[in-house]
């Protein structure tokens, strides 16, 4: 029988290989899941009942009205139009309430019951339905006080949907005027639902995901044809609302280089295995 003294540095070159097979198998599975940065993701449930009065006008969204409100259907902003009218859609923060219809990542403990802020906007600051305008993006639209890192950012106020059944904003059930974000809807019963949407960013402080969201309200004892009617007169229209916003997150361009390296590394592992047959042939 022969024997064959096999040296310390084979042993190691035969176990070497294998591993290098494993590591790079792992390397490449792993790499791109580990560098990939998930960031914020979820519906985001936002509430100002309680909280903040918001006043639109013709030009201006004011989420931080503080001025009078007359008792009307619907409810106006006292001294509009005129110098004593308070709406203003520039640079001011309104608060809402985080509720508990978030999820995800705005589901957490800490920040169901807090605040956000949301930023006014203004028609020649934020024109609806581009992307470019003085005012875009704009940056913090809404900010998070328990998470003083997150922010959204919003990149276009959405021009409305609604065309309505006669083409027009007079008879129709659903209207959204020329070049308006909203969509007004005679809902039956006094009923009106009036909502705009937008789209965004939002950042964790770290990594970045889409957002759309919308802002509604609804009114009761009038109709949207009175709604237009009080903002042509010059009037600013006064409500509380609501917000729903999906996040949804992107991956971070660093994980897709990791992907490409990691299916190279995939590559050079299955060329030694191969090899590694070829020679036990």
């Amino acid at each position: 029988m022969d024997c064959k003294f096999v040296t310390p540095s084979a042993i190691t070159r035969r176990i070497a290989k294998p591993g290098l097979t494993a590591m790079l198998f792992v390397t490449g599975i792993l790499a791109p899941a580990l560098m990939h940065a998930s960031g914020l993701n979820g519906t985001l449930s936002l509430s100002s009942t309680g909280t903040d009065t918001i006043a639109v006008n013709g030009t201006d969204i004011d989420f931080d009205y503080s001025g009078g409100v007359n008792g009307t259907l619907p409810p106006t902003a006292t001294g509009c139009p005129g110098v004593t009218c308070a709406v203003d859609g520039n640079g001011d923060n309104g608060f809402f309430t985080i509720t508990s219809a978030s999820t995800d990542s705005f589901a957490l403990p800490i920040l169901l019951g807090s605040n956000v802020t949301v930023a006014d906007l203004n028609s020649t600051q934020q024109p609806t339905g581009t992307m470019s305008g003085p005012g875009l993006p704009l940056n913090g639209f809404i900010t998070f006080t328990a998470e003083p890192t997150w922010s959204i950012a919003l990149t276009e106020v959405l021009p409305g949907a609604e065309t309505g059944t006669t083409g027009n904003c007079t008879t129709s059930v659903n209207c959204t005027p020329p070049g308006s974000p909203f969509n007004l809807t005679n809902e039956g019963s006094g009923q009106v639902s009036v909502s705009f949407a937008f789209i965004g960013t939002a950042t964790d402080g770290t990594n970045t995901s889409n957002v759309g969201g919308t802002f509604s309200t609804t009114f009761s004892g009038t109709s949207y044809q009175q709604i237009l009617l009080d903002l042509n007169n010059g009037e600013a229209i006064v409500s509380s609302a609501d917000a729903t916003i999906n996040v949804s997150s992107l991956p971070e361009p660093a994980s897709y280089s990791m992907l490409l390296l990691g299916g190279g590394l995939l590559g050079v592992s299955a060329y030694y295995r191969r090899r590694r047959q070829r020679q036990a042939q």
